[in-house]
């Protein structure tokens, strides 16, 4: 079973703590592990992918991939585990649960052991929302669409827009904001140059997913022995029709 029992989960959760706090403090050595996983409570299964420093400067979705690495979640108010399991692909490591179990305002610790490495990060899962305004799959004449609104998300630290054209080609400028609205008149004629349905997407962001998206511009988090990126959000997408 992927959720162990609460008994045998505390003696692994202890054991981990007990092999961390062994390690000589002061040695010193840069590794070349990384893992990187974005927890969304939306999805039924969630990865993290294991990879060497190469592979994650060079392109997170062409990796080449580390086989053979221990990988497990904590859920820290329940104290259950939820392991993952190498897929078919060389170093994307996936659960095994049959439902979805990222719960909202939530914390995660994240484990992963590869030879001498031993990475660990935590994340607290934003709490879900919803677009409220406009309405999914909405018709919008150009000159009404004048905002867009969505509840409050608790536990984010920022929103992400994106309002994505049906030409793919056409490069993606987001929007990063602690409100929960945006004002589209200052360059809706940007966003919406044509008529046709436009793809709108809020993301809310945990500290950790703020930090590398923004504040360190994807450089790598250091995660115990490793490097990598760990982190949580939540996200509403809808489609509106804009007529110009």
């Amino acid at each position: 079973m992927a959720l162990l029992k609460m008994g045998r989960n505390k003696i692994l959760y202890l054991i981990c703590l007990l092999f961390l706090a062994c390690r000589e403090e002061k040695q010193e050595k840069r590794s070349l592990t990384f893992a990187y996983c974005i927890l969304n409570p939306r999805f039924k299964h969630q990865e993290v992918i294991v990879d060497s420093l190469y592979g994650f400067e060079s392109e997170i979705n062409d990796t080449s991939g580390i086989s053979g690495a221990k990988v497990f979640l904590l859920e820290v108010e329940t104290g259950e585990t939820i392991n993952f399991v190498e897929t078919e692909k060389k170093g994307i490591y996936r659960d095994t649960m049959r439902e979805n179990w990222v719960k909202p305002l939530f914390t995660y610790d994240l484990f992963v052991a590869f030879q001498r490495d031993t990475l660990w990060g935590r994340t607290k899962v934003p709490d879900t929302f919803r677009i409220t305004f406009p309405n999914n799959f909405d018709t919008i004449p150009l000159n009404d669409f004048d905002s867009i609104i969505w509840r409050r998300s608790l536990g984010r630290k920022v929103y992400f827009l994106a309002v994505i054209p049906p030409d793919t080609a056409k490069p993606l400028i987001p929007i990063v904001t602690e409100d929960t609205f945006v004002s589209l008149a200052p360059f809706r004629n940007f966003y919406f140059d044509t008529t046709a349905f436009y793809t709108i997407k809020v993301c809310a962001w945990d500290e950790n997913r703020y930090r590398y998206m923004v504040m360190k511009n994807l450089e790598p988090d250091t995660l115990g022995d490793g490097l990598g990126h760990f982190a949580s959000q939540t996200e509403d997408t809808i489609s509106v029709f804009v007529r110009r």
